[in-house]
C-alpha cells in the first residue's frame, strides 16, 4: 500500500502493503537512490532470480510516478500486466513499468532499466468496496475481511522488450491444495525483522497453508522464515503442474502478522477465481481508445509497498 494513494494508511497492519517516504524526486539523477529508499520491500529467505530464469522474463516492477512507490507485476500479454488492486493509481497513466532483474543501485552503477509507460488500467470493484470499509472503520481488523478482490490490470505502450513474454496462467484450481509447494517472486527486502533492503528480483519457495482461504484467495505459510514481505505487493505466485510453471496468484497482504515482520502468513488473490473479470477487462482495455503518447518516462526513485 502507498501511504498517500486511496487513503490506504489504514492498511499498514495488513503487512505487505506499507511504504516509506521517498528520499528523492522522479528524475534522471534519482535512479541511484533506489536502494536507499527500499526499506519496505521484498522476498525474504529467497535467492536472486538469474537472467536466464523463466521468471525473469515475466515479472516487472510497477512504479507510481505520482506517489513514488513500487510494486511488482506479472506480464499476461504483449501489452498487459496484472498487479494488486492497492497498487493501482486512480490515474493509471501515472504508473511506469520497469523491466529488469536489478533496479538501479545507490552508486548509480548496474544496468539501465528498461521502462514502459502505462496508458490505461482497471481495478477490481470489490477492492474499492473493501478499501471503503477500512476507511470508514479504521479499527477494523484486516484479517476479519476476506475476498478483498485485490487485483488490477494495466495496459502499457511500447511492446515487450526482448526476452520478455507473458506468463502462462493456471486455468483450473485443482492443483491448488494445502501443502503444495509454490514459488513467490518480488523486489526488495530480504529480512522482514531487520528490514534489510535488496534491489534484486528475488524468488522463494513456500507451501500453501490454505488453498481455500476464501473463495478468491489463497493463504501461504511463511513460518519457516521464507515468503513475501513489504514491497512484493502485486507480485506473482507460481505452481508446477504437469512439469510446467503456471502463474496463479497476486500478492495481496500479510495475515495474522501482528509484528508486521512477514513471519506468519501471506494472502494471494487467486487469479483462477478472477479469470472472468480479467478476461473482460483485457478485452475492454484493448478495445478502448488509445491514450495520447506522453513524453518518455525517466528513471525513478522508489519506495516499496
Amino acid at each position: 500500500m502507498k501511504v498517500q494513494v486511496f487513503a490506504l494508511m489504514l492498511l499498514f497492519a495488513a503487512g505487505l502493503i506499507s511504504c516509506a517516504k521517498p528520499e528523492a524526486s522522479f528524475s534522471d539523477a534519482s535512479a541511484s537512490s533506489l536502494s536507499e529508499s527500499n526499506a519496505d520491500g521484498g522476498i525474504i529467505g529467497g535467492v536472486p532470480v538469474a537472467g536466464a530464469d523463466p521468471i525473469a522474463g515475466t515479472v516487472v516492477a510497477v512504479y507510481d510516478n505520482e506517489q513514488k512507490a513500487l510494486c511488482t507485476g506479472s506480464i499476461i500479454s504483449s501489452n498487459l500486466v496484472v498487479t494488486a488492486g492497492h497498487c493501482f493509481n486512480q490515474d493509471p497513466t501515472k504508473l511506469v513499468l520497469i523491466f529488469g532483474t536489478q533496479l538501479p543501485n545507490a552508486t548509480g552503477s548496474g544496468p539501465k532499466p528498461i521502462l514502459r509507460r502505462v496508458v490505461d488500467g482497471r481495478v477490481n470493484p470489490r477492492y474499492l468496496q473493501v478499501n471503503a470499509i477500512l476507511e470508514k472503520n479504521p479499527k477494523t481488523d484486516p484479517d476479519s475481511i476476506n475476498d478483498w478482490g485485490d487485483i488490477s490490470i494495466l495496459k502499457f505502450e511500447g511492446g515487450l522488450p526482448a526476452g520478455y513474454s507473458a506468463a502462462q496462467i493456471l486455468t483450473t484450481a485443482t492443483a491448488l491444495v494445502n501443502g503444495a509447494p509454490v514459488t513467490l517472486a518480488g523486489y526488495g527486502e530480504i529480512d522482514g525483522k531487520k528490514q534489510t533492503p535488496s534491489t534484486d528480483l528475488r524468488k522463494v519457495d513456500v507451501t500453501i497453508a490454505n488453498a481455500r482461504f476464501s473463495a478468491t484467495e489463497v493463504q501461504m505459510d511463511q513460518r519457516q522464515g521464507r515468503g513475501a514481505c513489504h514491497g512484493d505487493s502485486g507480485g506473482p505466485a507460481y505452481i508446477l503442474n504437469g512439469g510446467k510453471r503456471f502463474l496463479f496468484g497476486v500478492t495481496s497482504r500479510g495475515s495474522l502478522d501482528k509484528n508486521n515482520d512477514c513471519s506468519q502468513f501471506s494472502v494471494y488473490t487467486n487469479i483462477v477465481a478472477q479469470m472472468n473479470w480479467l478476461k473482460a477487462q483485457a478485452q475492454a482495455l484493448n478495445g478502448a481508445k488509445k491514450v495520447g503518447t506522453q513524453p518518455a518516462p525517466k528513471s525513478p526513485t522508489v519506495v516499496k509497498k
